[in-house]
């Protein structure tokens, strides 16, 4: 009777430990936030968080693997500052970002250095360093509208464990059309700031990766440090000779196509909408001398796309000059003879419709560039 008794106890506390372990993964599941509200959390934090941290970033490029150590200072509204620590040719670079505004981004060294490739402590042997893109084509969170990211892209939200000592969400982002980049974002729980993100290319390789190794949210910021410590080097004034003016943006409500040819004197080819779910996002014009080209930004809600259109005669001379260190070949599309630049994980597709020269740019495989090409070509 003894043995009984223990033998239904035993099968009681089994049963008791199974249904614990299948309700677990319920209850989990009702924690977790929607991955819509979560992003839009992550896209307010560049507003609403003020923090001080440092962090690592890999990046996997054609000349080899290179990482380097930031120290990242973000006041709000909209202010943040990267501060190079390591490698020793980067140390000291500072570049700042003031305002929400695209081009509000300014470089300068905190401590006299000569510049990259002529530094003299420079190890014999070591690859040098080109210098950073300025900070806003270093865009590490490109979404702006949920929505449209939803659209083309499945989120699957999980707890991602501890990043810097922090709790986190895990937002792994993948397209629903093949022949597009992902993402796997770390979010804080509390904050939203994302605290570690991988980004994969259209063939799933990891392309770069960054993770914050420390963070203090909430402190005392001093806004000089916001401003160059030593004085920028004297530089030829180019201000009168280069503009940069947005003629229109998807906020702006409807697209007049043909009152921006009038105002810029060029016949240009800009489709509203493009395959894969991309829309047109703004339209601005860019002036150096007598020089002039219009730059069309793109985006499915997470990827860029960029066209620049110019005059044929401008952009000659210049592709003349890059045709010496890159990889070309030849594609047709519609009939037309496309020149495709391999840059990376960048395709950058080139031709001509008339007197324009037209250039892609994104980062998808080469079957959907073909199609995004197609679209201009008509």
């Amino acid at each position: 009777m003894v043995e009984f008794r223990q033998m239904v106890l035993r099968s009681t506390s089994l049963l008791l430990v199974i249904a614990c372990l299948l309700c677990f993964p319920i209850f989990t599941r009702a924690e977790v936030p929607k991955a819509e509200d979560v992003l839009q959390k992550m896209i307010r934090s560049s507003e609403t968080v003020r923090f001080i941290g440092k962090r690592i970033v890999m990046s996997n490029t054609s000349n080899g693997t290179m990482m380097h150590e930031e120290l990242i200072t973000q006041e709000i509204p909209y202010k943040k500052r990267i501060e190079f620590i390591s490698p020793s040719e980067m140390g000291g670079l500072v570049m700042v970002l003031n305002g929400k505004e695209p081009g509000r981004s300014m470089m300068f060294n905190k401590r006299e250095r000569p510049p990259f490739n002529d530094r003299k402590d420079r190890k014999p042997g070591r690859r040098p360093f080109s210098p950073p893109p300025p900070m806003n084509e270093m865009d590490e969170l490109p979404i702006k509208n949920t929505r449209v990211l939803l659209q083309n892209y499945n989120v699957l939200i999980l707890y991602g464990g501890h990043v810097a000592r922090r709790n986190t969400y895990l937002l792994e982002i993948e397209p629903k059309i093949y022949g597009k980049p992902s993402r796997k974002i770390w979010v804080d729980t509390i904050t939203s700031v994302p605290l570690k993100m991988e980004h994969y290319d259209y063939q799933r390789k990891l392309r770069w990766i960054f993770t914050y190794n420390d963070i203090n949210f909430n402190p005392k910021i001093n806004d000089a440090v916001f401003r160059p410590q030593v004085p920028p080097p004297p530089r030829k004034d180019n201000s009168e000779r280069r503009q940069h003016n947005e003629l229109w943006n998807s906020d702006k409500g409807k697209l007049d196509i043909n009152t921006i040819k009038k105002a810029i004197l060029m016949d240009i080819v800009a489709p509203e909408q493009l395959p894969d779910g991309f829309s047109l996002q703004s339209i601005n014009l860019m002036r150096f001398d007598d020089h002039k080209s219009v730059h069309l930004i793109y985006s499915d809600g997470l990827m860029v796309l960029s066209v620049f259109q110019s005059p044929s005669g401008d952009e000659d001379r210049r592709n003349e000059q890059q045709r010496e260190h890159i990889n070309i070949w030849k594609i047709n599309v519609k009939g037309v003879e496309l020149e495709v630049i391999s840059d990376g994980n960048m395709l950058i597709p080139r031709w001509k419709h008339g007197d324009i020269n037209l250039t892609l740019i994104g980062e998808l495989d080469l079957t959907e560039m073909k199609k995004i090409a197609g679209a201009f070509i008509g």
